[in-house]
């Protein structure tokens, strides 16, 4: 099933998350507070996960590579190809 038809079920879980979010809010800093969330909560990836952290005001220092940042980095010949799909390990890399 695709993300979409997944995503109030994430949210629901999400929200019975809130105390512990909020304590890894306070505990960690930068990537270890991506990964913390990306590790525990469901349906969040590296760009989600940056994007939240933006959007909240902690994600200053994090990359959100979208298709037009990766085609924009294949212009520019900072990555040879844009890959169909971008691991955890490829987004860190780039």
């Amino acid at each position: 099933m695709r993300f979409k038809n997944k995503k109030a079920k994430y949210i629901v879980r999400a929200r019975e998350l809130f105390q512990e979010i909020r304590k890894a809010l306070k505990r960690y800093k930068g990537d270890e507070l991506r990964l913390w969330l990306i590790r525990n909560i469901c349906g969040l990836d590296y760009k989600e996960a940056s994007h939240f952290l933006r959007n909240i005001g902690l994600g200053e220092q994090l990359a959100i590579l979208d298709r037009h940042i990766l085609r924009n980095l294949k212009a520019l010949g900072i990555i040879k190809k844009i890959p169909r799909v971008l691991t955890g390990g490829e987004y860190i890399k780039i």
